[in-house]
C-alpha cells in the first residue's frame, strides 16, 4: 500500500476480496488506456521516489536532521 496509490499507479484490494480482484483485473484486460496510464504512473513512482539515489538522500537527511521524507524511502509510511 505504500507504493500503490489506488487508481493512480495501480489498484489495491483487501485480502481475500476476490470479487474486487476479479473486477479490477477485468477492467485492466478491457481498457488499454487504463493499463497504459497506470503503468506509466507506476514507472514514475519507482523512478522518481523509490530509487537508490532518493533512498540514500532520504536516509542521510534522516540521520543528520532527524527528518522524515514526505514520500518514498524513510517516509512515515
Amino acid at each position: 500500500p505504500y507504493l500503490v496509490n489506488d487508481g493512480v499507479n495501480g489498484f489495491t484490494y483487501r485480502e481475500n476480496d476476490i470479487g474486487k480482484f476479479i473486477q479490477r483485473t477485468v477492467m485492466l484486460a478491457q481498457d488499454a488506456d487504463l493499463r497504459e496510464r497506470l503503468g506509466s504512473n507506476a514507472y514514475e513512482t519507482i523512478a522518481c521516489h523509490w530509487n537508490a539515489k532518493t533512498a540514500s538522500e532520504n536516509l542521510m537527511r534522516f540521520i543528520e536532521k532527524h527528518e522524515f521524507a514526505s514520500e518514498g524511502p524513510c517516509s512515515r509510511a
